[in-house]
């Protein structure tokens, strides 16, 4: 089966350094066909024939193990990935109209989660002021379209409390993973 995996917290500010071609061979190791990786933050693709539980246990162990921290593994086969697109609640002019304000910045975000959201975390959100930012949760996603920039984000800052465990990514990264996913 074709996976994309997300690791949370690569490369960002200085921390927690993995070169990509490091992390490919780690992956390669063990035993998985077809790596690729994508930029510096964090993104492979790969073929394993393990459910998605088993893969983003056995790959977080060997990770730890390799680099010396651990780092949330969250992986969607190829098949759920094309669902998160398809089911983007936030449409071309909603997200043209959010970068004429500030043309920049990046403005769409997606959370993948490890699990489902709790519905405590669902209540808390529901309850939460993100400011002009829209927030729209899905089955292991949250996906985040901020009126600004994400640094000051409302939003961002409340998803990053209520969900420690999700890996962000930018929508022009969501859609080199699934140009990454075509035959």
């Amino acid at each position: 089966m074709r996976y994309v995996l997300f690791f949370r917290g690569l490369n960002v500010g200085g921390k927690h350094r993995v070169k990509m071609t490091e992390l490919a061979a780690l992956l390669t190791e063990l035993g998985f066909a077809h790596v690729q990786t994508y930029i510096q933050s964090g993104n492979a693709v790969l073929d394993a024939q393990l459910p998605e539980g088993e893969l983003c246990r056995k790959v977080a162990q060997a990770f730890l193990l390799r680099f010396g921290f651990a780092s949330t593994v969250v992986a969607r086969s190829a098949e759920a990935l094309r669902t998160v697109a398809e089911a983007m609640p936030f449409s071309g002019t909603d997200i043209a109209a959010a970068k004429a304000a500030e043309p920049d910045t990046e403005h769409l975000y997606l959370y993948f989660l490890p699990e489902p959201p709790t519905a405590q975390a669902l209540a808390l959100l529901a309850a939460s002021d993100v400011g002009g930012d829209r927030v729209v949760v899905g089955e292991r996603v949250v996906y985040l379209l901020c009126a600004g920039s994400v640094r000051t984000s409302p939003g961002a800052v409340r998803l990053a409390k209520l969900f420690p465990d999700a890996t962000a990514r930018n929508g022009k990264t969501l859609d080199a993973m699934l140009a990454l996913l075509r035959p």
